[in-house]
């Protein structure tokens, strides 16, 4: 017997589910420096606002340089905004 399909929205949520992760984690490694621009970092940040509410990319953008550059305050609100660009909220800061 095959498992029941899944259905578009539930593997859209676990994708954005599994990108926000991706985005939490390179902004906790921000604590040690600057985080190297990965292509899974990039892949996130891409998929992430090709299912953003939002038109603007500033969010996103700002976020990528806020990481790849060492992480602020100013990071951590850009992060906020992308999970409520794709409809989710943050918990906390994890860092």
């Amino acid at each position: 017997m095959s498992p029941p399909p899944v259905r578009a929205t539930d593997l859209d949520r676990r994708m954005i589910g599994l990108a926000l992760a991706i985005l939490e984690d390179a902004f906790a490694r921000t604590c040690g420096g600057p985080v190297k621009g990965t292509a899974g970092l990039r892949l996130a940040l891409a998929f992430l606002w090709s299912r953003s509410k939002e038109c603007s990319r500033v969010p996103f953008d700002n976020f990528w340089l806020g990481v790849t550059r060492g992480g602020d305050q100013l990071t951590a609100r850009y992060l906020e905004r992308i999970y409520r660009a794709v409809g989710s909220r943050r918990k906390g800061d994890f860092r």
